[in-house]
């Protein structure tokens, strides 16, 4: 059983979980950022699209997610960051961001000292 987490959870190359590690992932209290690849709108064979990238996301629950690793299939920057923050006005909403280049989580860091509710 996980009882901190000292750094964000980061998945790469990712389509899908074996159910044990989704629980184990569920069973942590507080998961402070979630970084996910997220390739674009419509179903891809090997990675997270968007609807599976925002799914995942709100199964884990973590107080800010960022998606990385997008393509231009994913659409205009401006229409996915307004889908996104959509999604923290919904009820149980969650807080999802497009990480840019040069992002720095440094200032967010600083806050893990203690992360168990």
């Amino acid at each position: 059983k996980c009882n901190k987490i000292k750094t964000p959870l980061r998945f790469s190359d990712v389509k899908a979980l074996p159910e044990d590690s989704m629980k184990l992932l569920q069973d942590i209290p507080r998961i402070k950022i979630l970084v996910v690849d997220c390739l674009q709108v419509q179903p891809h064979t090997t990675y997270f699209n968007l609807e599976e990238a925002i799914s995942f996301a709100k199964k884990l629950r973590p107080d800010q997610t960022y998606l990385v690793g997008i393509s231009c299939k994913l659409g205009g920057h401006d229409d996915v960051k307004a889908q996104l923050k959509n999604l923290k006005s919904e009820p149980n909403g969650i807080s999802i961001s497009l990480a840019t280049d040069g992002l720095l989580l440094s200032q967010m860091l600083y806050s893990f000292k203690k992360i168990w509710v």
